[in-house]
C-alpha cells in the first residue's frame, strides 16, 4: 500500500497528461514488491521464480506475528499513521522492544516509498536518472555504503548503486531519499 501510494505520489508531481499505462505499471510493481518483500521477511527469497529458504533470514518472523503486522501496516495505511503511531502500535500488540519496533515501522515504510517512486518514475518516460542523497544522519562518516551510493552522483534511472541497491533503504535506520533526475537534467 505504500508502495503504491508513494507511486502515485510521485506520478502526480511529474505533472505527466496521460497516467493510465503509469499507474498500471505502478499496481503492477507494487504487487511484485509486496510479494518479494513479504517473503524476505518470512525467511525466505526468491531464486529464479522459485521461492528458497533465505540461509541468513536476520529478520524472519514468524507466521502468527507476519499476519498481525500486515493487519496492523495496511490499518496504519489506511488512516495515516506516521512511523511514530505505527511503533507504538507494534510496541503495543506484540513482543517487540520498543527499538525493534521503532526500526520496522521507520525502515519499511521508507523502503516501500522509495521503492514507489522509483516505479513511477522508472513508467514515467520523463525520468531518466536517480541520485541518492545521504541524509543529515550520515553526516559524521558512519555509513560507508550509503556514502558511496551517494558519491556516485547521478546514475541511469534502471542501475543499480554501487551497494546493490536499486534505491534507499540500504540498512534498518536508514533516513537517505532518492531524487528523480529527467532527461533535460541529465543532459546538463
Amino acid at each position: 500500500s505504500v508502495f503504491k501510494e508513494f507511486g502515485i505520489r510521485a506520478i502526480q508531481e511529474l505533472k505527466v497528461v496521460d497516467t493510465t499505462a503509469m499507474l498500471d505499471v505502478v499496481n503492477k510493481d507494487a504487487l511484485r514488491y509486496a510479494h518479494e518483500r513479504s517473503a524476505e521477511l518470512v525467511g525466505m527469497r526468491y531464486v529464479d521464480g522459485l521461492i528458497m529458504p533465505n540461509p541468513n533470514p536476520e529478520w524472519a518472523i514468524t507466521e502468527t506475528t507476519r499476519d498481525g503486522m500486515r493487519a496492523l501496516v495496511k490499518k496504519a495505511v489506511k488512516d495515516g499513521w506516521s512511523p511514530a503511531e505505527l511503533r507504538d502500535a507494534i510496541v503495543n500488540s506484540y513482543e517487540f522492544s520498543e527499538g525493534r519496533a521503532n526500526m520496522i515501522a521507520r525502515t519499511e515504510l521508507a523502503t516501500a516509498s522509495n521503492h514507489g517512486n522509483l516505479a513511477a518514475w522508472m513508467a514515467s518516460g520523463v525520468v531518466m536518472g536517480k541520485e541518492w542523497l545521504l541524509s543529515d544522519s550520515h553526516g559524521d562518516g558512519t555509513c560507508e555504503v550509503c556514502e558511496g551510493n551517494a558519491d556516485q552522483g547521478v546514475i541511469d534511472l534502471d542501475e543499480d548503486f554501487q551497494s546493490g541497491d536499486e534505491c534507499p533503504t540500504a540498512h534498518p535506520f536508514c533516513e537517505c531519499v532518492l531524487v528523480p533526475v529527467t532527461d533535460d537534467q541529465m543532459e546538463e
